[in-house]
Parts: C-alpha cells; structure tokens; sequence
C-alpha cells in the first residue's frame, strides 16, 4: 500500500490533471446527476433516450482518466520502492 500512497502524494503534471479532470466528469455517480440536472431539456432526453451507449462509452473514458492520473510519467518519477534505498541522480555517490 506504501506504493499507491506514493503515488498519490507527488506533484501532478499536467497530463496528471487532464485524467483526474477526464475521470471527475465521466464518474459513474456524477452521470445520474447530470441525467436529473439536463431532465426536461433536449440534452437531458437524448441522454435518456441513448443512456446506455452514454454509459458504456463514460465507463471507458472514466477508468482510461483513472489510469492516467495514477500513472508516473517521466517529470514526477516515483522513488523506488526499497525500504532505506537512496538513489543518487545520474548514479553518481
């Protein structure tokens, strides 16, 4: 668990903030909202007429924000894993 927790303490980049953006706006919980919230418009009644290709393509895109916002890139690197272990840059001492 110390390596998820890793991960979510660094500093994010911006490819990092698009997924959490990406997976804050295609969260399965926020779609039935934005169904109550659109309900009596034309966008709320083509999301209902269309909901479940609507959902299936959210769920895509939700857990695709996910992978990206957990995912290290090469500006925020984690630290390795061993317990003690210091890495000096370019592997010099």
């Amino acid at each position: 668990m110390g390596r998820l927790k890793q991960a979510m303490n660094r500093e994010l980049t911006p490819r990092n903030k698009f997924g959490a953006y990406l997976a804050l706006l295609t969260c399965p919980c926020h779609l039935g909202v934005l169904l109550v919230l659109t309900g009596g418009t034309v966008v709320g009644t083509w999301l209902g007429c269309y909901s479940r290709p609507f959902y299936a393509v959210a769920a895509v895109l939700f857990v695709y924000g996910v992978w990206t916002m957990c995912r290290p890139g090469k500006s925020c690197p984690l630290p390795p894993s061993g317990a003690g272990k210091t890495v000096a840059p370019d592997d010099k001492p």
